[in-house]
């Protein structure tokens, strides 16, 4: 499924759901035409044993990710043996994500934040171990994202991702200044904030993603996949004024060899 490796693909989606999508086989193989490698990331760690059962997980243009989404620890749905369990299943895998915090009001309560920091820490302390490819989720939380990265060791053990990042300006410095990645979308192109933003970030750190499919069970196509992924490369290289297919599509490489 997939005759080329990520690093060798024409272009890289580094935040997709594979496991969302009912038809996650065909859009696979569509994508390896295509030349269109994945990151695929989990939301939970039962979702990740799920996904790596089935033969697109193994394709050579996908790489799974462990998950532990703080949407599902803050509601429940991850409990503590599920932190266990992504713990174990994190120690043997080289990507993970998506893991992190949520601290809005829209989808968590003051009451999560304190679970869902000992969740991501002890993610992060796995991270610490061994090099790892992080793909992380961070709403009004990135100084608190970064607090653990950095106590932990995280920081500077693994290739740590923002994704979507829609912090603070001087957020942002701290994350670029720590060596952080970051993925970025096409909705994240359209915003007055973002646009200011991403003319900060070194090349060297710029990678496209999607964060696609908009909802859990439907049918897709890798041809979406990649009108998304170019939309946010179009709007990418209009705020900053300069060619980045290349540069985006080596620094996944890199990350996904």
């Amino acid at each position: 499924m997939g005759a080329a490796q990520p690093d060798s693909m024409r272009i890289c989606d580094m935040h997709v759901h594979l496991g969302f999508i009912a038809n996650a086989p065909q859009v696979v193989v569509d994508a390896a035409a295509d030349g269109l490698a994945l990151f695929a990331n989990t939301v939970t760690p039962e979702e990740y044993v799920t996904a790596r059962e089935e033969a697109w997980s193994r394709a050579t243009n996908v790489r799974m990710g462990v998950g532990m989404h703080p949407w599902w620890v803050a509601d429940g749905r991850v409990s503590a043996s599920d932190v266990q369990l992504f713990c174990e299943l994190a120690a043997d895998a080289h990507y993970i994500g998506e893991i992190g915090l949520d601290f809005s009001d829209k989808h968590t309560d003051p009451a999560s934040r304190d679970t869902q920091v000992a969740a991501f820490t002890a993610a992060a302390q796995v991270c610490a171990e061994d090099a790892k490819v992080v793909s992380i989720h961070s709403v009004r939380a990135v100084d608190a994202v970064l607090d653990v990265l950095e106590s932990t060791g995280a920081l500077s053990k693994s290739h740590c991702i923002f994704h979507w990042f829609s912090g603070s300006t001087p957020e942002l410095w701290r994350a670029i200044h720590a060596g952080c990645y970051f993925s970025v979308n096409e909705m994240q192109v359209r915003t007055r904030k973002a646009k200011e933003q991403l003319k900060l970030i070194p090349r060297e750190r710029l990678l496209l993603e999607t964060d696609l499919p908009p909802g859990e069970g439907v049918d897709f196509s890798a041809e979406q996949i990649e009108d998304s992924l170019q939309n946010a490369l179009a709007g990418l290289e209009q705020i900053r004024g300069e060619s980045l297919q290349s540069t985006c599509r080596e620094n996944a490489g890199r990350l996904l060899a």
